[in-house]
């Protein structure tokens, strides 16, 4: 009986969760990186229309762009210190980003204990 399991072939065994590829994962954060969410007034903060004066584009939250990009790949390591270079490669060839990004806010412990 033992020889029978042995002579299984590797068609029969179930395959490994692939690992996404670097390039899948930074094609992604790229796209993630050049999304506008919306455009404000500069000196408001409030949003606008794109054509209207004074607006500049917003993009999303580092932490989103993070979020988004594990849901469409699983199982890949996505810090957010790559994410701050790939933008930062992306300025310095040329790329025009969004303007500004909003900053997700931290979770605070509830001071209130006595």
């Amino acid at each position: 009986m033992l020889a029978g399991l042995l002579s299984l072939s590797a068609a029969w065994l179930p395959k490994a969760r692939r690992r996404p590829r670097r390039g899948e994962i930074k094609t992604a954060i790229m796209a993630a990186l050049a999304h506008v969410d919306y455009y404000e007034d500069r000196d408001t903060r409030r949003p606008v229309e794109p054509d209207a004066p004074g607006a500049r584009s917003v993009g999303l939250p580092y932490r989103e762009i993070q979020k988004r990009v594990r849901a469409e790949h699983p199982g890949g390591r996505v810090p957010i210190m790559t994410i701050r270079a790939y933008a930062r490669d992306a300025r310095q060839e040329g790329y025009v980003l969004p303007y500004r990004r909003p900053y997700s806010r931290r979770r605070t412990r509830d001071s209130g204990s006595s």
